[in-house]
């Protein structure tokens, strides 16, 4: 087995055993976009409450007819509207970000306070390493995008769909590694 690109490992995916961190690194969340004004600003606001606050944030526009609108330090990078395009836009995202880390989120996600200090923890360790989160639901109908999400409800996880939880039960939650 060859090591890994930054020559650190843990065997059969146990990331219990992966080392303390031995340095800080820069962490990019880059935000896709399309029409989601309201959700966009819910999601950035999220991003400002955050126990570990990122580096930087980039939003990726998917071609909406106006284009988002931002706060100042929020890189905006956009795409023409060529029908349903999320993945191009991210891509973009991704290539306009300088972080080591990167967390991936859509407009309609709003995170809770300790998410992007969880997302990076174990990449932060393990650069080789990749995290997928859970979604979990909120009626935020009605509530400011400033308000906090823990604060206007528990959130209520929604069930997954069945595809996704078979292929999380065929690779023990990850960690079985295939093609």
């Amino acid at each position: 087995m060859t090591a890994p690109p930054y020559g650190t490992s843990v065997p059969g995916n146990r990331w219990d055993l992966a080392p303390d961190v031995a340095r800080r690194r820069r962490v990019s969340v880059v935000v896709t976009h399309f029409e989601q004004q309201d959700q966009l600003d819910r999601t950035l606001a999220a991003l400002r409450r955050q126990t570990r606050p990122p580096d930087e944030v980039v939003v990726a526009d998917d071609g909406s007819r106006c284009a988002p609108t931002v706060p100042a330090g929020v890189r905006l990078v956009r795409q023409h509207d060529e029908g349903f395009r999320a993945a191009a836009a991210r891509n973009r995202g991704v290539a306009a970000s300088t972080g080591e880390l990167l967390v991936l989120l859509d407009a309609d996600t709003a995170p809770e306070p300790a998410f992007v200090e969880r997302m990076v923890a174990l990449p932060e360790a393990l650069p080789e390493g990749l995290v997928v989160g859970r979604r979990r639901h909120a009626d935020l109908a009605g509530t400011p995008p400033e308000q906090p999400i823990e604060q206007v409800a528990p959130p209520l996880e929604l069930p997954a769909p069945a595809w996704l939880r078979d292929a999380y039960t065929a690779s023990r939650d990850l960690l079985d590694a295939d093609a």
